[in-house]
């Protein structure tokens, strides 16, 4: 009270609080008439930020990877609106003064942002790899007024102005960026019949059949695929591009979760390559699980490295390369034990495309 009494009588408007009331003594007095001393209270260390420190080891990671890193407003206007799902529209936060009018509702996703960036750059340049990390913002209910969904993603998008193979581009360098985190269960797989509402955001700015989901083990942390071609016609952008957006704090949480590590193996591992021609509707996620049930223990590893269609292959086929590692950890494996396991996994593909 008698701190509101002084503001009144000397009509102070910046004195709230007994500090502000203790600096202006210190400043009156003369700070250098203060005798400085230690901290009274014992200052110990302060916690680790584990999502700042994730988010800056992807930044750095992206980097040497090639990326650039973007800075775009938190904000899109109707036209952008255009491509969200009808459903979500009801769910944009809308600003009451907004400065512009392409500043008009606070973002739900990253991408339109970096296609704008996209389609002014492939002007310059014949391609182009960036990346963005902010905020997006929903309402959870939308008869609510508060923004109680805001989550923060990683979005990333490759461009070329004249060839193809962005997405596959896009793809492996995802995989490396896992890999580079120390994530070893990282897989992409086909989008469901019904997906929940949070993903159908981000999945209307990709290609209906060249897209998918990113999942660590169980866990989908993010889409990927190529852009939608009424997308890019709707940003006037030329070339190809693939994009990706991914929830940070689920990608930060399983990087940084306790991981059980593994001696090295004492024998020697034997690599095989397996190409397959199947139909154009095959699944890579159905062959992959074949193979490596039918491999067993001593398959320790495979990976799509190939897909291809051209006019060479039989008309609605395609052609789809693994690597195939087998290993055991009580002897060397010799040719005809691996021999044989890849004869058996080659019946059970036959078998199943029957």
């Amino acid at each position: 009270d008698g701190i509101r009494d002084v503001e009144r009588s000397r009509g102070l408007g910046d004195v709230y609080k007994r500090q502000d009331l203790i600096e202006e003594i210190g400043r009156i007095y003369g700070y250098d008439r203060i005798k400085a001393q230690h901290p009274i209270a014992a200052l110990g260390p302060v916690e680790e930020n584990k999502l700042a420190a994730g988010r800056q080891q992807i930044r750095s990671l992206l980097s040497g990877l090639g990326f650039t890193e973007t800075y775009n407003y938190s904000f899109i206007g109707e036209n952008e609106t255009e491509c969200l799902p009808i459903k979500i529209h009801s769910q944009l936060i809308e600003l009451e003064n907004p400065i512009r009018s392409e500043f008009k509702f606070l973002r739900p996703v990253l991408l339109p942002r970096l296609l704008e960036n996209v389609a002014k750059n492939l002007h310059h340049f014949e391609n182009l790899k960036m990346f963005e990390i902010g905020n997006t913002f929903l309402l959870k209910d939308k008869f609510s007024d508060t923004p109680d969904l805001q989550e923060e993603k990683l979005a990333l998008v490759i461009g070329y102005k004249k060839t193809n193979g962005a997405f596959l581009e896009l793809k492996g360098l995802l995989s490396a960026l896992f890999e580079s985190m120390n994530i070893t269960d990282a897989w992409f797989d086909e989008f469901p019949q019904s997906s929940a509402e949070l993903q159908d955001v981000t999945r209307s700015f990709m290609h209906p059949f060249r897209s998918g989901q990113i999942k660590l083990g169980n866990e989908l942390v993010g889409v990927f695929g190529e852009a939608h071609p009424l997308i890019k016609d709707k940003f006037k952008v030329k070339g190809n591009v693939a994009l990706a957006e991914l929830w940070l704090r689920r990608l930060v949480d399983i990087a940084q979760a306790e991981r059980e590590f593994q001696p090295i193996p004492s024998y020697p591992s034997v690599m095989r390559d397996l190409a397959l021609l199947v139909p154009l509707r095959t699944k890579i996620v159905e062959v992959l699980d074949i193979i490596e049930n039918t491999g067993g223990e001593l398959l320790v590893d495979v990976d799509l490295f190939d897909i291809y269609e051209g006019r060479e292959l039989p008309e609605g086929k395609k052609n789809l390369a693994f690597h195939l590692v087998f290993q055991s950890n009580k002897k060397t494996l010799t040719d005809s034990e691996v021999s044989e396991l890849m004869e058996k996994i080659m019946k059970a593909l036959e078998e199943n495309a029957e």
